[in-house]
């Protein structure tokens, strides 16, 4: 139940009045460009009551000029509200309501190694054919699986990798309990 949480009422109220007034694509652009970049961090020292809300809504203004009104003014607004370090898990928030209330799903595979745009495109049109048209493919590589990849869409989790099966080898190796004989001096009979 996000909507309950701070992000998740300022991100529903973004996204509900994006839709309104038919700019929810562009919000959505916008949070996405921005969400990254308007961390914690970045934003503290506008929160500081030193700098005062019309210099912190100055600065606030200057960054989202190009942006559309209702990021904008949810800036402002988060200002007004001492609440401008919520804004990066705001709009992570709204495109997380966004995607589910469009239907799209995110598949996230790591692959050991790099591969073409052939195999990314195959991939994609499975995960399409299973998940629906909307499925969008997040890949990464990480050479530690050493073959084969993991895959997760949700909560369910696939992990075909090399080294799951040396990890799971190793355990199994580890376990197995050893016979005393092995340890005596002499020949088993």
């Amino acid at each position: 139940m996000a909507s309950a949480t701070i992000p998740g009422v300022y991100a529903a109220a973004l996204i509900e009045l994006a839709r309104e007034r038919g700019t929810v694509e562009a919000v959505v652009a916008s949070a996405r460009t921005l969400a990254g970049a308007l961390t914690p961090e970045v934003l503290r020292p506008l929160d500081d009551p030193r700098v005062g809300k019309a210099k912190a809504k100055q600065t606030v203004a200057a960054v989202t000029a190009q942006q559309p009104k209702e990021v904008h003014d949810l800036l402002q607004l988060l200002v007004d509200r001492n609440r401008l370090v919520d804004t990066a898990a705001i709009l992570a928030e709204a495109i997380r309501l966004y995607e589910q209330q469009e239907g799209i799903v995110h598949v996230h595979v790591t692959l050991a190694v790099e591969t073409d745009a052939a195999f990314k495109q195959e991939m994609l049109e499975r995960i399409r054919a299973k998940n629906g048209a909307k499925a969008v493919l997040d890949l990464a590589v990480d050479p530690a699986l050493i073959g084969g990849f993991t895959s997760r869409n949700g909560d369910a989790f696939v992990d075909a990798s090399v080294r799951r099966v040396l990890d799971e080898t190793r355990q199994s190796l580890l376990a197995t309990p050893l016979p005393d004989a092995l340890w005596s001096s002499e020949p088993a009979a």
